[in-house]
């Protein structure tokens, strides 16, 4: 009886181990986009506590310029940012297509859209990134006309 119990308790600890491994191994994923995903999670605490336009208006743009950097990031396309909770992060069904969108505030409680799009550059093998750039204030409020990236009437995206 007791050989059977070292024996069983010698299995737990050899599988306890390996499960703990994966675990953290899963749990590390990207470490480069997991560390500018907590700068990002604290830049986002700075711009949702902003009182005035100026200070929404230079912490969007910290955060923007570092958000950026992380979509640019190998791995971006499939990275959870699941700390980033006023940020939508949308997935196309075939996960070929990201958005990444959020609004600001602002102290008339109009918003700022801001959002960026990656999508699988099958061609190229490489991941795209391209920025939408809020226009809305300068358009009017049914555009007819074509827009682009450059001149998109700001929104917030929840499903592709």
């Amino acid at each position: 009886k007791h050989r059977i119990f070292v024996i069983m308790s010698m299995k737990v600890v050899v599988i306890s181990f390996f499960a703990l491994t994966s675990f953290f191994t899963y749990a590390e994923g990207n470490p480069v986009l997991q560390e500018i995903e907590q700068e990002l999670d604290s830049l986002l605490d700075v711009l949702r506590t902003a009182e005035t336009n100026a200070e929404k208006s230079s912490a969007n743009a910290e955060f923007k310029q570092l958000m950026t950097q992380a979509l640019n990031e190998p791995g971006a396309l499939s990275y959870d940012f699941t700390l980033l909770e006023t940020v939508g992060v949308i997935d196309s069904p075939d996960k070929q297509v990201r958005i990444v969108n959020w609004n600001v505030e602002q102290e008339d409680f109009s918003h700022t859209y801001h959002c960026f799009v990656l999508y699988n550059d099958n061609k190229k093998d490489e991941v795209r990134v391209t920025e939408l750039v809020d226009m809305s204030f300068g358009m009017p409020s049914q555009p007819t006309e074509i827009i682009d990236h450059e001149n998109w009437y700001g929104a917030l995206y929840y499903k592709i």
